[in-house]
């Protein structure tokens, strides 16, 4: 972590001083201001660890001019699902995207874009949902650069043309956003742009993510490894996790293309934002930067998303809206990407017309204490072994896991005819005092420091069928 990151997180969280806003999207109350532009700055597999030290830039604009969100995460660490959150302010179960090619069940009524395209101009630069007919619109953006591809050579869906287009796509997508502002700015409507990246996602098992060819060789900060990283003793971590052959080359690989990959994204934040502020328009611009899922990095010698383990759900999340969010706060709640959207219409003072079970970040009220994750596992991963579908619990000191066969409902049983016999079907770990999930309390061979599990597997099966935000005792349960 570079020095002004630490100086961020180590902040002392200051309380929004707002009228008061309703958690629930829907009982938003109008601000009495003008509405605020809204901008999404999305990143593609941007673990929270380790990455945002190659960004000042954006931490000056972010953490220095806005709030950041220290305990983030991403209620599906997977792209398709997690955006579908975003859009939907819903888990997983709730949206019906459970996997990469599930685009398909994504109801696009009810989605951020829709809810602003009445009053506001909407516009996409990036990437949409996986699989999404690059060369259709997508609905309720009125303007738009769908890319297909990561970085050089991709294909681009724009009104009346699709093409291929060589070039590097980080940069290409800050030239359409920044046309997309000076279009949209003399107009004196309202606009909201979601600018998603493809970096710093990776080209499959191989090919780790590619930077712009003037940052091929940047300097970088040396790596600094996690206890957790290639972990010595697996026996207490689910056979897939202990049969990874990765390696320390290759996770090196991974971590240097990803962060040399972000200073491209550094430089189009800066950008994006010194166009705003030449139109006057920073001031009441409601901006996120986030990621749609982290990345292990060797940890428990892994490489991947789709892991229950932190570093994968884990991502940076940062807010600015000078006119209304004072700069340089720090907030400590458990958020996650399903708050973007009540966060957008309580700001809005619009109103949402389906069950949303994320919270306004705006509203200082509410505290969770525990988060939901959760993940259906997929034929077309690439990953060998492939991994489990998993729900699990995460408080504000503590991880609880279990894993499934693939109808993500029957607990899963190892087969003892695998390399590594017989392996655990649920983790624990003590988050307060083993952060690097080293010792998995229920695997351990120490029954004294076991949890009782019943209370946490009925709680766990109850908040997989949460909705919204009822009252305790009701059905579908209320969502954490």
């Amino acid at each position: 972590m570079d020095l002004r990151a630490g100086r961020v997180l180590a902040g002392v969280a200051t309380i929004l001083a707002l009228a008061p806003i309703a958690a629930s999207a829907g009982a938003a109350s109008r601000p009495t201001r003008e509405p605020p532009n809204i901008l999404i700055i999305l990143t593609d597999d941007q673990r929270l660890s380790g990455t945002m030290a190659v960004m000042p830039k954006t931490l000056d604009r972010f953490a220095d001019a806005g709030k950041t969100f220290t305990n983030a995460v991403v209620t599906t660490p997977l792209c398709c699902p997690s955006r579908a959150s975003i859009y939907s302010g819903q888990y997983t179960h709730n949206h019906g995207v459970l996997q990469n090619a599930g685009r398909g069940e994504l109801d696009l009524r009810r989605t951020i874009q829709r809810y602003l395209n009445r009053s506001y101009t909407t516009g996409i630069a990036g990437k949409f949902i996986n699989y999404w007919p690059y060369c259709r619109r997508p609905p309720d953006f009125d303007r738009w650069t769908v890319v297909r591809g990561l970085y050089a050579n991709f294909d681009v869906s724009e009104p009346g043309s699709c093409r291929g287009v060589s070039g590097y796509t980080t940069t290409f997508l800050k030239d359409r956003a920044l046309k997309f502002l000076r279009d949209e700015t003399p107009l004196g409507r309202p606009w909201f742009l979601h600018l998603a990246i493809s970096a710093p996602h990776g080209g499959g098992a191989s090919m780790p993510p590619q930077p712009e060819p003037k940052y091929q060789n940047a300097p970088i900060p040396p790596f600094q490894a996690s206890p957790s990283y290639f972990e010595a003793d697996r026996s207490d971590k689910p056979t897939w996790m202990r049969v990874n052959r990765w390696t320390p080359e290759r996770v090196q690989q991974e971590r240097d293309g990803t962060l040399r990959a972000l200073l491209s994204v550094d430089d189009m934040v800066d950008e994006i934002f010194a166009e705003l502020d030449a139109t006057g328009e920073a001031d009441n611009t409601l901006a996120f930067f986030l990621s749609d899922n982290g990345w292990l990095w060797g940890e428990h010698g892994g490489i991947s998303k789709g892991a229950a383990y932190l570093e994968s759900p884990r991502i940076p999340l940062y807010m600015r809206w000078p006119a209304v969010v004072p700069p340089g706060t720090v907030d400590n709640r458990l958020v996650a990407n399903i708050d973007l959207l009540p966060t957008i219409l309580a700001a809005t003072g619009l109103t949402g017309r389906h069950t949303m079970d994320g919270r306004s970040l705006l509203d200082p009220s509410w505290q969770r204490n525990r988060i939901l994750l959760e993940f259906w596992s997929s034929l077309d991963q690439p990953q060998n072994p492939r991994e489990p579908s998993f729900a699990s619990t995460v408080g504000n000191n503590y991880q609880y896991t279990e894993y499934y066969e693939d109808d993500a409902v029957t607990p899963k049983q190892w087969p003892i005819t695998e390399p590594f016999g017989t392996g655990p079907v649920r983790e624990y770990y003590q988050i307060s005092t083993d952060p690097w999930q080293l010792t998995n309390m229920l695997h351990d061979g120490d029954l004294s420091n076991d949890p009782l599990v019943p209370p946490l597997a009925d709680q766990l099966a109850r908040d997989r069928r949460c909705a919204g935000h009822g009252p305790p005792g009701g059905e579908p349960p209320p969502c954490p």
